[in-house]
């Protein structure tokens, strides 16, 4: 029972460390090295790894048309901080802001 209880405290810790870390990339500077076209895996490089989220997609209007079957939005950061990036056929196709 100690050996599972361990390991899902460090299963936890880092998880933890990893959003922690990842909102470390959610800035100006690497905001600003994203362009149209870029892969999710380039995106990735730069800013961590992010997690889908259409339902914050769906209350954000981005400046390009959205209405492709093949997009996706992925969150960079925190509910506070954070970018979204929109990906159509898995290239960059827009993004945006918030909280910085």
């Amino acid at each position: 029972m100690n050996t599972f209880s361990a390991t899902r405290r460090l299963t936890l810790a880092l998880a933890l460390s990893a959003f922690v870390i990842g909102c470390d990339h959610v800035n100006q500077s690497n905001y600003d090295k994203l362009q149209p076209g870029m892969t999710e895996q380039s995106v990735e490089q730069i800013m961590g790894f992010g997690r889908q989220n259409t339902e914050l997609a769906r209350g954000i209007q981005f400046p390009s048309d959205v209405t492709g079957i093949n997009e996706k939005s992925v969150q960079y950061g925190s509910n506070d901080k954070f970018v979204l990036v929109l990906y159509e056929d898995g290239k960059l196709k827009d993004k945006m802001k918030r909280g910085f």
